[in-house]
């Protein structure tokens, strides 16, 4: 319902929200947790999803038609249109970074870059497996004018999740889809190095996983396994020392955004929201975001109490990621 439509007292008393772009990225009143961002393809029309207040935001953007959104960072995204096309897009101030095309045509099970713009030293890296023996890995480095291809073999079997790398520290971490984790370190003079990390040991069957994410938070690694249909959620850290998955069992005040193209982590003081694992996945039955809360161990939505057993009945945005939404609220 719109409040500003009914009379002119009640629009006084509901003043029209506008979001002005928040270049600095410092203002204390821009928004403090991501945004779902999904693409109309053939209408140019980007959705934003507000996953507290259950409303999606439209913006008109020609210059996405027929894209798809692979990777997103601090409020931009990594872009491709076509099979070889690709470009870095900051869709609020619509600031686009036009990138060489590949090589062969994109086949990535997930890609990432290292810093988001301006940043002169980021690196494009990109992962795809051709058999479990073998992974093949795609970058480019900062102001070079083509891609580079590194094939190595893996001393033992890796095969990569389908979602996006991490990078911390300055290697690129890539999740295996039994648990397994895979290091890159990318050297302009060299190429790249590749390890499969002897630890953390896989913690499950492939075949009992629906889908896993990787996430990076203040230096830590945390990891997201779903088993299928969604019928479990379980959450993992890294320790640093002895490379092992330890389990957690609380989240605190963090929140979790997890998608294919982009997951997140966020500190919120908002009781409701916190301790909470967000995915890009919606209930059919009240149109809401699911979220897995880590307290009572259930799926939920903010419309409703009872708990939500697992991903049937649920519509997921695949071409769909988190982004942190750099913009101020403005009132009129």
């Amino acid at each position: 319902m719109s409040f500003r439509a009914v009379c002119r007292r009640w629009r006084s008393l509901a003043p029209l929200c506008c979001w002005s772009p928040d270049s600095t990225g410092s203002s204390t009143t821009s928004i403090q947790y991501p945004w779902l961002m999904l693409i109309q393809r053939e209408k140019g029309i980007c959705d934003f999803y507000d996953p507290r207040d259950n409303v999606t935001y439209h913006m008109y953007n020609a210059e996405l038609s027929d894209c798809v959104i692979r990777f997103s960072m601090d409020g931009w995204l990594l872009v491709s249109q076509g099979p070889r096309s690709m470009f870095l897009y900051e869709p609020f101030t619509k600031e686009r970074i036009g990138l060489p095309n590949l090589r062969e045509d994109y086949c990535f099970n997930g890609i990432c870059f290292s810093a988001p713009p301006p940043s002169s030293n980021s690196i494009i890296f990109g992962i795809c497996h051709t058999s479990p023996e073998w992974v093949s890995i795609c970058y480019l480095g900062p102001g070079r004018e083509k891609w580079h291809t590194c094939d190595l073999i893996n001393d033992r079997l890796f095969l990569p999740s389908w979602n996006n790398p991490v990078f911390l520290d300055g290697y690129f971490y890539c999740l295996g889809q039994d648990g397994s984790v895979g290091v890159s370190e990318v050297r302009e003079t060299v190429g790249c190095t590749w390890d499969i990390l002897y630890k953390p040991q896989p913690l499950c069957s492939p075949s009992a996983i629906s889908r896993n994410f990787l996430v990076s938070f203040e230096k830590e690694l945390l990891s997201v396994f779903v088993g299928n249909s969604g019928k479990w959620v379980n959450v993992f850290k890294l320790n640093p020392l002895l490379y092992e998955w330890v389990e957690v069992k609380s989240l605190g005040n963090q929140m979790l955004f997890v998608s294919q193209t982009a997951s997140l982590a966020v500190r919120t003081q908002e009781e409701r929201m916190k301790n909470k694992t967000y995915f890009s996945i919606f209930n059919n039955v009240d149109g809401n975001n699911m979220f897995y809360s880590m307290e009572t161990c259930q799926y939920q939505t903010f419309a409703s109490d009872y708990p939500i057993r697992n991903f049937y009945d649920t519509k997921e945005q695949l071409h769909s990621t988190w982004i942190q939404p750099r913009l101020i609220p403005t009132f009129q």
